[in-house]
């Protein structure tokens, strides 16, 4: 079995997360500001890791990548033309 987080689309703004190829732990859902969040679904028990917890950040930070370019672009072009 993998360890792996993955995604499943399953709206414009809003992707479902899955631990190990079959384990639904949570959403990526995007906020006003245009980045992704994490949303777990709720579970009668359990704890989260550090390790777990830090896949997590990887994989917001993987979808948010192209948002935060973006972003940067518009700063640096701003910087460039004051």
């Amino acid at each position: 079995m993998s360890s792996k987080l993955t995604t499943e689309k399953i709206g414009d703004n809003h992707f479902k997360v899955i631990f190990g190829g079959n384990r639904h732990i949570g959403y990526a859902i995007m906020d006003v500001d245009g980045y992704y969040y994490f949303e777990q679904t709720t579970q009668a028990n359990g704890f989260w890791s550090s390790y777990a917890l830090r896949m997590i950040s990887d994989l917001l930070d993987e979808i948010n990548l192209d948002h935060e370019n973006k972003i940067r672009e518009y700063f640096k072009k701003d910087d460039e033309n004051n």
